[in-house]
């Protein structure tokens, strides 16, 4: 068996309703909806597993494919929400990067990253990320 026979999908496997065309050669097939796991194409290739479920996976997914220049209210219009809320993911990715994107930081609040750090400090996470993994291992 070849590794196009083990990798193909079967015939008619991609369903139109829930296959997105982006733009760009790439594609958005989300068979359970736009809050869960779903693939990304590119030519007709996967090349990525998403997990939209996942805020923070699904706000870098969004900037990561509007950098790649595909189709800004398609995208919208697969992971169900507003061309407006796109534009302001890439925004505050490109004034604070993955930390202002992850926290919301807005450009037109200010764009003093520190203000921002000083503003959000109530939406990170409490605690350490060591402690957490600790606990995980325990369980």
């Amino acid at each position: 068996m070849t590794q196009i026979e083990l990798l193909a999908e079967p015939a008619g496997a991609l369903d139109r309703a829930v296959r997105f065309e982006l733009g760009g050669g790439y594609a958005l097939h989300l068979p359970r909806g736009p809050r869960a796991l779903g693939t990304l194409y590119h030519r007709g290739t996967p090349i990525k597993q998403v997990n939209l479920r996942d805020k923070a996976e699904r706000r870098l997914l969004a900037v990561e494919l509007m950098q790649k220049g595909v189709n800004q209210s398609r995208l919208a219009d697969a992971l169900q929400l507003s061309r407006q809320t796109l534009h302001n993911y890439r925004e505050s990715y490109r004034e604070f990067g993955v930390q202002g994107l992850l926290h919301g930081y807005s450009p037109a609040t200010s764009k003093d990253e520190e203000l921002h750090r000083h503003l959000n400090v109530n939406k990170r996470r409490p605690g350490s990320k060591a402690r957490e993994l600790e606990a995980l291992r325990q369980a």
